[in-house]
């Protein structure tokens, strides 16, 4: 009996334990409401802003289909990265982040000029062959 009386105090299809659920969901919202609202204040960037950015291209991935499963092809994607300048014309909430036009992901390192986001763009790319090169020679 003792058994029986602790499972319904704690029960979560008791009417108690349907009303703490959704408790819980209500203050999960709330939270999930602020963090989207100070994510969206911090962006620092409004809607009209010319921004310049390292934009990162992914020539061929690790991996390709073949047939019905995924091979892997390569240790590491080849990637190529660029300077490119965009208008802010939409600011979103995308599932759990800020997104710029739909597809630039922030927090984003944005840069003065094109010219210093194509500078940019060389280093890392430098970095980046550096790091595959690297990787190579270690295997």
């Amino acid at each position: 009996m003792a058994g029986f009386l602790k499972h319904l105090n704690e029960c979560p299809r008791s009417a108690a334990g349907r009303a703490k659920q959704a408790e819980i969901e209500r203050l999960a919202r709330i939270a999930a409401e602020e963090y989207r609202t100070t994510a969206l204040a911090a962006i620092g960037h409004k809607v009209g802003d010319t921004i310049y950015f390292v934009h990162e291209i992914i020539v061929k991935p690790e991996y390709e289909q073949r047939g019905s499963r995924q091979v892997r092809m390569r240790y590491e994607p080849v990637k190529r990265f660029v300077g490119k300048t965009d208008k802010i014309e939409r600011i979103d909430w995308l599932g759990q982040g800020v997104f710029l036009n739909y597809y630039i992901r922030t927090p984003l390192t944005t840069y003065g000029s094109y010219a210093e986001a194509e500078a940019a763009a060389k280093k890392i790319q430098a970095e980046w062959d550096e790091h595959v090169h690297q990787s190579e020679m270690c295997r």
